[in-house]
């Protein structure tokens, strides 16, 4: 079931984090010029439709800007209840004259396409629609302040029905903070590992 959550989670975090920073504050939109690296920190609670939380995880996350490639590349590391660990890359190819983008992983993961709000590289909320190899989809909104990320997803069965729902709160913190913690995920990732190793009986 862990890696199931883990799929689901990384595919509730699909475009989340597309927006590229705080609303503007007036006058004409400014375009980032070259790349600009973006570091969040935070966790996601996956709910049963009759309100059971089931799982929560925590994460770090990086994204790199590319308004002249038209592209924001984002890793996503998250940590379960146990302390696994799993990294996803996620790429999306933005469109910013039509607040369009198109969401891709590496192998097929995920898929999938979405709207943006706001001025071109200065989105403060996005829907999106992502889908699995399986036939089930992940419908997301979120919306961005200066701050804080907010989002709700909402996991879909091949038949329609909702199976959970996925909701993330992130942090935008400095670079420095998310080396630190992103080394702690993964030391913690280390340790865990080291431990089944020891229990498992010789060969």
């Amino acid at each position: 079931m862990r890696s199931r959550w883990t799929t689901l989670g990384a595919l509730g975090m699909a475009g989340a984090i597309t927006g590229c920073g705080a609303a503007s504050s007036g006058g004409a939109a400014r375009v980032p010029q070259g790349e600009l690296e973006q570091y969040f920190v935070g966790t996601q609670t996956f709910v049963l439709p009759d309100g059971t939380e089931v799982q929560r995880n925590t994460l770090v996350a990086h994204r790199t800007l590319q308004p002249d490639a038209h592209a924001i590349l984002e890793e996503v590391i998250e940590r379960d209840a146990d302390g696994a660990v799993e990294t996803h890359a996620i790429r999306l190819d933005v469109d910013a004259t039509d607040r369009h983008f198109v969401l891709s992983a590496p192998g097929g993961m995920m898929s999938g396409e979405g709207e943006l709000t706001g001025d071109a590289w200065q989105w403060t909320a996005w829907h999106a629609e992502t889908r699995l190899p399986d036939g089930m989809r992940v419908v997301t909104d979120d919306a961005l302040t200066d701050t804080e990320l907010r989002g709700e997803s909402r996991v879909l069965g091949a038949d329609g029905n909702t199976e959970v729902i996925i909701r993330h709160v992130l942090t935008r913190v400095a670079r420095e903070r998310w080396e630190q913690e992103r080394a702690a995920m993964q030391e913690g990732a280390r340790s865990g590992d080291d431990a089944a190793a020891a229990s498992e009986p010789p060969q």
